[in-house]
């Protein structure tokens, strides 16, 4: 189960990592709205099209943008090694019971 519960989480900080990394890089781009991952219908897209006579400017944060990066950057680390972990307790518990099998 720890292994599941570390995949939802790896895929989560996967997801926000593409979603700041979708935002930084449109930054720039006129009408661009910030995407939020939390958001099931969350489209990683181009500037939303608005036919407007009035261009307006981006509303990326980009202070935001990369401290929220190195959060879920730390976020893929703290669940890869919980994945690991239990990897490595699952096998370790293998090995008991083949011993034990091996003894009888």
């Amino acid at each position: 189960m720890p292994i599941k519960t570390a995949l939802s989480g790896l895929n989560a900080a996967q997801l926000g990592l593409r979603t700041a990394a979708h935002n930084i890089a449109n930054a720039g781009t006129d009408g661009f709205k910030a995407k939020q991952p939390d958001s099931p219908d969350t489209k990683l897209t181009g500037p939303d099209d608005e036919r407007s006579a009035v261009t307006r400017a981006s509303d990326v944060d980009l202070a935001r943008q990369l401290i929220d990066m190195m959060e879920y950057s730390r976020q893929v680390e703290i669940q890869m090694k919980t994945i690991r972990t239990a990897s490595e307790n699952d096998d370790a518990v293998m090995k008991m019971l083949d011993r034990r099998e091996d003894a009888q």
